[in-house]
């Protein structure tokens, strides 16, 4: 059976279900990044679809596991791909800039979930750092402003010390410079 995208509001949907079928307690921190981060937050367009919400931190961590395991669930009487909660992003703390926790977002508290997303520069920056087609898309649709585009340019390279690959820091350098420089 072909699944349906996720926009914002089954996003919320799905979350208010995967939290009703967690215990009360512990209660646990869902850090989100992707799409799903940008439409949560209001800063994609409403129109925006995606397939997942991509996980970049749970904790603790025995929430993560029986969300991954959950979740699979939920898809059912939604119709959404079981896919839908994607904790593979768990991997990529290492791409996101210093100080990232700081600028996290709110986006509310589903039962014993207090939803964030990452904010917006990191966001950008990891847009970037992907620079897909849909990525890149995302980007135009978030109005990147220059000074945004001059402080990724400036934080970027901080990502080499982590193993990021520098051919992906260059590039994402490159985009940011060049869409700096068509923002004027």
């Amino acid at each position: 059976m072909p699944t349906q995208p996720l926009d914002a509001d089954l996003l919320r949907r799905a979350l208010h279900s995967l939290a009703a079928a967690l215990p009360p307690s512990p209660q646990g921190d869902l850090i989100l990044i992707g799409g799903a981060a940008g439409m949560l937050t209001g800063q994609l367009p409403s129109t925006r679809l995606t397939s997942d919400l991509d996980v970049i931190e749970l904790t603790p961590p025995e929430l993560l596991d029986l969300c991954c395991h959950l979740a699979p669930h939920i898809s059912d009487p939604t119709g959404i791909s079981e896919s839908w909660f994607d904790a593979t992003s768990t991997t990529m703390r290492h791409t996101l800039l210093d100080g990232w926790r700081d600028r996290t977002e709110d986006i509310g508290r589903f039962g014993c979930l207090h939803v964030k997303a990452v904010g917006r520069l990191d966001l950008i920056a990891l847009k970037l750092l992907a620079g897909r087609e849909r990525d890149l898309a995302d980007v135009a649709a978030l109005s990147v402003t220059t000074r945004e585009c001059s402080v990724l340019a400036d934080m970027l390279p901080q990502l080499l010390r982590r193993g990021v690959p520098p051919e992906s820091i260059t590039s994402a350098i490159s985009l940011a410079r060049a869409l700096g420089g068509n923002r004027g």
